[in-house]
């Protein structure tokens, strides 16, 4: 894979743009920096999900939605089973974008997911509680 610098921006009589763009070395210092801090703070299990935290993070909340609503297709039939961190991130793209219903949304299904994981592991008197 090629990395380019972008050098000059220049737009000509025409309407057109021209871009020099620089190819660096693979052992550029500057780009091995950038590639550290990228990965360190962009951490996640899959490509697409460690996307859509980049785009969060450049602010880009639409384009951050839509990769995290294509991962939610590709890993859960039902949207009931979809991954408390797709919640999670998709509940914080909504506050930002101050839409707070759905936000509200995303974060009540964490809610529910996490109670019903607490009921898988309660012992049977706290069944028995329940059901008095």
């Amino acid at each position: 894979m090629d990395i380019f610098r972008i050098g000059e921006i220049a737009l000509l009589d025409n309407g057109v743009w021209n871009v020099k763009l620089i190819l660096t070395h693979h052992d550029d210092a500057d780009l091995r920096r950038l590639m550290t801090v990228i990965s360190r703070d962009v951490e996640g299990s899959t490509g697409l999900y460690r996307l859509g935290l980049l785009m969060a993070k450049m602010g880009e909340w639409d384009k951050a939605k839509d990769v995290y609503e294509l991962l939610a297709e590709k890993t859960s039939d039902d949207e009931n089973s979809m991954p408390a961190s797709l919640h999670h991130q998709l509940g914080v793209i909504y506050y930002q974008k101050a839409d707070l219903q759905n936000a509200l949304i995303h974060y009540q299904k964490i809610a529910q997911q996490q109670f019903e994981i607490s009921l898988i592991g309660c012992p049977s008197s706290c069944t028995k509680l329940h059901k008095h």
